[in-house]
Order: C-alpha cells, then structure tokens, then sequence
C-alpha cells in the first residue's frame, strides 16, 4: 500500500508563523518512515538526526520540535489509517 503523498508546501494549511517551522520540518521527515504493508512513525532517532543536521541544540527547543512533530505524525498516521480501512471496506463490497 503506498504511503500517500503529502500537501507542498504550497499546500501548507494556515498556521501561525512560529508553527509553520514545525510543519517544514514534518515534511521533510515524512519521507524518511518505514513503509511496509502500512505506513510507519517518523522515528525519535531520525527526529533526532535531523535537529542536529539543522543546527538546532537547545534542549527546550528540541522537545518542542519533537512534540509537534510527533503530534502532526500521529494525526498523519491516523488519517492514513482511515483512509486505508475506507479503501478495503470500498474492495470487500465489489
């Protein structure tokens, strides 16, 4: 099952400017989940790897990117279950 694709960043919902950072960062990790029979969580790791790549080192920061990270990956994740269970539910009326 493919793993959706994610809005642009065109496509980015209105945010407040401080938060829009956060839903960057989502989109560039969204890429790096594993994928298999259904779509993984961004890992703490990877969360972790990319703070360091961007230069981002205070710890009260870091929690609070990894919170809202966390938080937009777990509604993500959500919605592609939905939608997944929708589309077998769809195969199992034909």
């Amino acid at each position: 099952m493919p793993i959706p694709s994610l809005p642009a960043i065109d496509d980015m919902p209105d945010l407040p400017s401080d938060a829009a950072q956060f839903w960057i960062a989502f989109i560039e990790l969204s890429g790096s989940r594993e994928s298999g029979f259904d779509a993984g969580p961004i890992h703490y790791r990877t969360i972790t790897d990319w703070l360091n790549e961007n230069g981002i080192h205070d710890e009260d920061e870091r929690q609070e990117y990894r919170h809202f990270i966390n938080f937009i990956d777990n509604l993500f994740l959500k919605d592609h279950r939905e939608r997944v269970e929708i589309e077998r539910n769809k195969k199992k009326v034909k």
